[in-house]
């Protein structure tokens, strides 16, 4: 079974640099929530930015502080709204 798991990834490399967040049954639900995840720990001080991929279900591989800065350069963090 497929599922579109939510990835989020830290630039101060909490949570190990990376944490699978969650799972969603489509790749739109994903990329909606992806923002609004990403801004409620980027507020808490960690700067953080997502991605949504495809994946088995499964858990998520470990990866290395160059992958970690490959994915932050890849992924940019969502623009800070403030109320």
């Amino acid at each position: 079974m497929y599922v579109f798991l939510l990835t989020l990834v830290f630039a101060d490399g909490y949570q190990g640099g990376q944490m699978a967040y969650t799972e969603f049954k489509t790749m739109t639900e994903c990329q909606r929530q992806g923002p609004l995840v990403a801004i409620h720990y980027h507020q808490k001080g960690h700067p953080t930015t997502f991605f949504c991929q495809k994946v088995k279900r499964g858990p998520v591989k470990p990866i290395s502080s160059a992958e970690q800065a490959e994915l932050m350069k890849r992924y940019p963090m969502p623009e800070m709204v403030t109320p």
